[in-house]
């Protein structure tokens, strides 16, 4: 609600929308590799080249390694852990070779990984006061 009571017009979100969007992407420096990991895992269920396959991999494993780097700097060890193991498991360079029909479970467990990743994992919101005294 308003100052004067009314319901805000729809298209009226004001400075404090738009600066917790840049909050919420501040939380969460991982989000677009996770997004585009995620979405990558989840086209895995269509038929495609095995081009793509290298090419998710390459993506996988990066968007992976960067999810566990930040799972370890904000104290989420679980997700350092499943996100090195991803990682490891889409791993370009020494490729794991299993079925198909393991690929096709693993792929969209992989990507549901990465949307948990970019919900659970955030950094911590610095008030003023940690501000000036990071400052001092």
């Amino acid at each position: 609600m308003s100052e004067n009571g009314s319901l805000p017009k729809t298209g009226d979100r004001g400075p404090g929308a738009l600066m917790s969007f840049k909050t919420f992407l501040a939380r969460r420096p991982h989000l677009v590799p996770a997004v585009i990991a995620a979405a990558m895992l989840f086209a895995t269920m269509g038929k495609w080249p095995y081009g793509y396959y290298q090419v998710m991999r390459w993506i996988g494993c990066a968007a992976a390694v960067f999810t566990a780097y930040q799972g370890y700097a904000t104290k989420h060890l679980w997700a350092a852990c499943a996100f090195a193991f991803a990682a490891v498991l889409f791993n370009p360079i020494v490729p794991i070779h299993l079925a198909r029909g393991t690929w096709q479970a693993l792929d969209p467990a992989g990507a549901l990984l990465f949307l948990v990743g970019i919900v659970l994992v955030r950094r911590p919101v610095k008030n003023d006061a940690q501000c000036q005294k990071e400052r001092d």
